[in-house]
């Protein structure tokens, strides 16, 4: 899915743009400085004569700055070259020479906001990821991992685990930040991703990643890109703001498919009826997490082709506590209807077909998703443990359609999602077949 970037750069030789995600992570162009990380100290005493290493602290500061830290060489003023296609020259990189699997930096105060466009990343030096554990942060109230505020931003390849406050934070100051990139970390599990080390304090201030920017990419399309989300003491996922897209991620999971819920939501998209926050969820894990697997309110975001099971409340909640009954005339935008399953049949050589019916009033198809689930619900409304595939219908009262599943399914049940212009809605209730 190609989505298009709304770009607006300020006046001044700061980068600042409004952003809508894109399929790229990051924008072409010439490279800027390579800063290289050589110790896993954090806040070091250096005294005349000794040699002078670059920390995780330093580089940072080096790439906000474009000047020398300690030992850090300095980063490089982003400048804008193209919109179409985008180019943007002298992005910094941060990289690691500080052994190989997942050194452990772990700080002893809040790490610096990363306030320019820069690529910090942990799989460099032979090391697998690196660790930042917050387990050190000498700090009175909640303290988050790492925090970016500026443009253009990727984070790869990192474990982040042990913060009081959320584990990555994406912001914004003065109207700028946005256009980041979160892929392939670990967030709120040990470096293994087997194991639970939480972000946050048990309450739904705080999130694994929380995005309160535009135009973020939690995850990708491209094998290893996706990040695990799990074993958090706070949501999984805060969504905040316009245009973000996760995709590919395991929420709730970890590696090797253990379960490590997240304490509260999978994903909470932030915002009531009249919010601007809107968002694509595409492809994931989300399970065994405390509350709901998507709670998404009245905010438009889609949710397709996820895997969504096991979660304490419901796949997906819309508009508000428990099960949203459906608009009888079906002209109710936010959320849509879900679709009504009536009958299966399952026989040789068709498979499965599944017949039903809709009522939702939308200009443009309706695109009908179907999964399978050895159980049901507690709600009696269905999650997505499989996903079975998907058909098109029109808008309009009581349309029937049906949908064929090829390859035979002999016992369990069937539940289904509808997405419009204004985003999907919660699944229907369970079909047993």
């Amino acid at each position: 899915m190609k989505i298009q970037w709304l770009r607006v750069l300020a006046a001044s030789a700061v980068l600042a743009f409004v952003v809508l995600p894109a399929a790229e992570a990051q924008p072409a162009g010439t490279a800027g400085t390579t800063i290289k990380v050589t110790s896993l100290a954090d806040n070091l005493i250096i005294f005349p004569g000794q040699p002078v290493p670059c920390t995780l602290r330093d580089a940072i500061q080096a790439a906000n700055t474009n000047r020398a830290v300690h030992g850090c060489a300095a980063g490089m003023a982003p400048r804008f070259v193209s919109a179409s296609p985008l180019r943007i020259d002298f992005i910094d990189r941060i990289v690691f020479d500080v052994g190989a699997g997942t050194p452990r930096i772990q700080p002893r105060s809040a790490l610096p906001r990363i306030t320019e466009a820069v690529t910090i990343d942990g799989a460099t030096g032979g090391a697998t990821r690196i660790e930042i554990n917050g387990s050190q942060v000498q700090i009175l109230g909640a303290a988050n991992g790492v925090t970016v505020t500026g443009t253009y931003a990727t984070l790869k390849s990192l474990v982040v685990n042990g913060f009081t406050g959320n584990g990555i934070l994406l912001s914004h100051e003065e109207g700028s930040g946005g256009g980041n990139t979160v892929l392939d970390c670990l967030v709120g599990t040990d470096a293994a991703g087997t194991r639970a080390v939480p972000n946050g304090l048990g309450t739904t201030a705080a999130a694994g990643i929380a995005v309160l920017s535009p135009g973020n990419l939690i995850g990708g399309a491209e094998p290893g890109a996706g990040n695990v989300i799990a074993g958090n003491r706070g949501r999984g996922v805060l969504l905040d703001g316009p245009n973000n897209l996760v995709i590919g991620n395991l929420i709730g999971v970890g590696v090797g498919s253990v379960p490590l819920g997240n304490q509260f939501d999978g994903i909470f998209v932030d915002g009531g009826q009249f919010s601007n926050a809107d968002a694509q969820i595409l492809s994931n894990t989300i399970a065994n997490n405390g509350g709901d697997g998507v709670e998404a309110g009245y905010n438009v975001v889609s949710i397709l082709s996820n895997r969504i099971y096991a979660n304490g409340g419901l796949g997906i909640e819309k508009a508000g506590t428990g099960v949203t009954a459906n608009d009888p005339a079906g002209l109710r935008s936010r959320p849509p209807n879900y679709p009504l399953l009536q009958a299966a049949t399952v026989s040789l050589p068709t498979g499965t077909t599944v017949f039903g019916q809709i009522t939702q009033s939308s200009v443009a198809p309706i695109t009908l998703q179907f999964f399978y689930g050895t159980t049901c619900d507690p709600s009696q409304y269905g999650e997505g443990p499989t996903s079975l595939g998907s058909t098109q219908v029109n808008g309009g009262s009581h349309v029937l359609f049906q949908f064929v599943y090829r390859n035979l399914l002999l016992h369990g049940f069937i539940t289904a999602t509808a997405t419009t212009a204004n985003g999907t809605s919660e699944f229907s209730a369970c079909l047993p077949i």
